[in-house]
């Protein structure tokens, strides 16, 4: 159970990291604030890195 946990948590992070790329090379071709947008995408790559951290501590921590 802790593998399903811990590869769910790491796809979840990863996907919301290639979320953040996309955003961040979509913005000038559709006009928008370039600022926010990068405080955007750089908002979602934290949170896919603290995703996978978060899935990485529980493979270390969790007995499985």
């Amino acid at each position: 159970m802790t593998d399903a946990i811990v590869l769910l948590g790491v796809v979840i992070g990863l996907s919301v990291q290639i979320q953040a790329v996309w955003d961040m090379s979509r913005a000038p071709l559709e006009g928008e604030d370039t600022d926010a947008v990068q405080a955007q995408a750089i908002l979602l790559a934290m949170a896919g890195a603290l995703c996978a951290v978060v899935a990485l501590c529980v493979a270390l921590f969790v007995p499985s």
